[in-house]
């Protein structure tokens, strides 16, 4: 368990549908460098047991009032100079998003459908968020964003 307020960092597969922790039983990283280094899909880390699976970063901490479980403060999609897979995008910095934005994406836009109408409400908010969020990464994060979104 980690200290109360002390975020740490933990590798997400978004390939499984909902997304999961990799290796949940670990300390988890303190700092989020080394863990991104972790994911570099050319090294022996993380993608060796997640070949050509979706991964990304959540920074995790026990906040008062909720027990024993993490609550997921932010998601970090890694630097990617290649497309890895469907969805992500070329980008040389990791890029951060807050985890309420990625909730209300996930809440709001259930379906697998990756496109939002321009008149949709969601579109301004949606349009904030970098080009590597999608519906569907969103979606698969709703439970560890603590939201209950319908199968579509």
């Amino acid at each position: 368990m980690t200290e109360p307020n002390r975020p740490v960092w933990r590798p997400l597969c978004l390939s499984h549908d909902p997304a999961l922790i990799v290796d949940p039983d670990s300390g988890g990283y303190l700092d989020l460098e080394p863990l991104l280094d972790e994911l570099d899909p050319h090294g022996a880390g993380i993608h060796v047991m997640h070949p050509g699976c979706d991964l990304m970063v959540g920074s995790f901490a026990h906040l008062p009032g909720s027990g024993e479980r993490e609550t997921l403060l932010s998601v970090v999609c890694p630097p990617h100079r290649i497309e890895l897979h469907p969805g992500t995008h070329q980008h040389e910095e990791a890029v951060h998003v807050e985890a309420v934005w990625l909730g209300l994406l996930a809440a709001l836009r259930p379906a697998r459908n990756l496109m939002i109408p321009d008149g949709d409400p969601l579109a301004a908010a949606a349009r904030r968020l970098p080009e590597c969020w999608t519906n569907d990464r969103a979606r698969r994060l709703a439970p560890l964003l603590g939201v209950t979104v319908p199968r579509g």
